[in-house]
């Protein structure tokens, strides 16, 4: 495997019901209740992020042994899980060392070991009306067996994605270089 030429890589859950309420596209219902893999993107500590590198393209038969998987941890929440796919390979996916079924594969495998729907509501964390303290929030995570600090992304005082960050093979999870600070001390996980 070729050396990664990025600093980390950076793994971004969204939260469906805040991406859909903030989204000027339509979502596809049923709307998931849990955290979903936006993306696995090989980032630098400041821009540019590497994106768009050398094909090979987006090869779906690379990857059918994994659909059933991918449709429930990574799925598509404005049109059909292919596009987004191909959109995330062949943006993301080609900067990093790893072929098509390794890099799909690995998001599964990073969203099942550490599961942040899981993690949040063991500390009972879940969605409601009434808002959570920020820090709760980032504290669930950051005490949890992960053991790094998020960045929480708000859009007002909707969460709408966590960001962790990774080494660059992805072995290990490390501090980001960089946190958001763009939500309230008091945000929402929507219903």
């Amino acid at each position: 495997m070729a050396a990664p030429r990025y600093h980390h890589l950076t793994r971004t859950d969204q939260w469906p019901p805040a991406a859909c309420i903030n989204s000027f596209r339509r979502c596809k219902h049923p709307i998931p209740k849990y955290f979903t893999l936006h993306g696995l993107w090989p980032s630098n500590r400041a821009l540019p992020h590497p994106e768009w590198c050398t094909p090979p393209l987006f090869d779906p038969n690379e990857i059918v042994g994994l659909v059933s998987k991918l449709s429930v941890e990574w799925p598509n929440l404005f049109g059909a899980d292919e596009i987004l796919w191909r959109h995330q390979w062949e943006k993301h996916g080609s900067c990093t060392p790893f072929k098509e079924y390794d890099y799909f594969k690995l998001g599964i495998e990073l969203m099942e070991e550490f599961n942040l729907t899981a993690i949040l509501e063991n500390n009972a964390i879940i969605p409601r009306v009434a808002p959570y303290r920020t820090q709760d929030i980032s504290d669930a995570i950051e005490y949890s067996n992960l053991g790094v600090k998020p960045s929480l992304i708000c859009v007002g005082v909707f969460l709408t994605e966590i960001k962790l960050c990774l080494d660059p093979l992805a072995q290990k999870y490390k501090v980001c270089p960089y946190l958001s600070k763009n939500c309230p001390n008091k945000l929402h996980l929507s219903t």
